[in-house]
């Protein structure tokens, strides 16, 4: 099995207060062993030649070591991507600014109002100050997440006239994923969540003229990193929401679990982060075949991509149609 990439949820804490996300609520959040880094994460990435390694969490930023798991997973040889709100990015900038290639920074909110009412927190001059300084200082390319809600469906023009002022190379629009599995959670979605997400059917219909708006202007500009069709189901979820209906795509499936690993905070580790299927580190890359099950499913049953893959967004420039029984 070839693995194109590694995600490493560094941690489960998280200072942001989004109320699409749990991670926040968690009062005992874990924080991968920077010894595991070291001893089995890096050897199997350099013996892998794995590419790129993408650090999450949780908020990344808060975790003590941060310095030395970079510095480690630098060593075996991948390309380094930070998702951060870089709210503790002060403490370890000046540490990890040589080692990061890429930076995607969560930015849901084109205001400090609109930000404030999508993340919990009055952080907003803070992560603007923050793009402006890694563009400024570093050759690091910088792109931005926005996950779009209630609270910020209204201004993703604005957030995109954001994005150019600051120079941003990429501009990726998101929904909330809703699965139990997905963000910290562990049970059932909670109400404010729900809330947050819901919009009127004018919402969607100003946000249709919006997306088409936008891919007209970046034909020139180009910092929009996702296609027409990605965009317009952002469109569809929300239309779907309006009419209180489940959203649900074409037989789809995503790529990203059959050519990635994502490692846990505890370093167990799983083929996505919205499937539950979850395996000892020790036992899984070996082989490359402990999921041989879930891969077969996502190929070959259409019920387990119509519960898993078809209704998620997270990753949907990778969707393609199923080839039939893994080689």
């Amino acid at each position: 099995m070839y693995f194109n990439q590694v995600f490493l949820v560094a941690t489960e804490s998280c200072d942001s207060q989004c109320t699409a996300c749990d991670y926040w609520l968690n009062k005992k959040p874990r924080f991968v062993a920077p010894a595991f880094i070291e001893d089995d994460l890096s050897p199997f990435l350099n013996a892998n030649k794995i590419p790129v390694v993408c650090i999450s969490g949780g908020e990344p930023t808060l975790h003590p070591e941060l310095g030395r798991i970079v510095r480690s997973i630098r060593s075996a040889g991948p390309s380094l991507t930070l998702t951060t709100s870089t709210t503790g990015l002060h403490n370890w900038f000046d540490e990890i600014r040589g080692g990061i290639s890429n930076y995607l920074i969560s930015l849901d909110g084109a205001d400090r109002e609109t930000y404030a009412a999508s993340r919990g927190i009055d952080y907003f001059d803070a992560v603007v100050a923050w793009i402006n300084r890694i563009v400024s200082e570093t050759d690091s390319e910088v792109a931005v997440s926005c996950v779009l809600q209630a609270s910020n469906v209204g201004n993703v023009e604005q957030i995109y006239d954001l994005c150019m002022k600051l120079g941003v190379h990429r501009l990726y629009f998101r929904v909330p994923d809703l699965k139990t599995t997905a963000f910290g959670r562990r049970g059932a979605v909670r109400r404010k969540t729900l809330e947050q997400v819901a919009v009127s059917e004018s919402d969607v219909t100003n946000l249709r003229f919006q997306v088409a708006r936008l891919l007209e202007r970046d034909a020139s500009n180009r910092i929009l990193g996702q296609s027409h069709d990605a965009l317009n189901r952002k469109v569809k979820f929300f239309e779907c929401v309006a009419h209180s209906a489940p959203y649900r795509e074409e037989d789809l499936m995503c790529t990203v679990p059959l050519l990635s690993l994502v490692i846990e905070p505890s370093g167990n580790c799983k083929p996505c982060f919205f499937l539950p299927h979850e395996q000892p580190f020790d036992q899984a890359p070996a082989s490359g075949r402990a999921f041989t099950e879930v891969y077969e499913r996502m190929l070959n049953d259409a019920d387990f991509r119509l519960s898993w893959c078809n209704a998620c967004q997270q990753f949907d420039g990778h969707k393609c149609r199923p080839k039939g029984p893994i080689q």
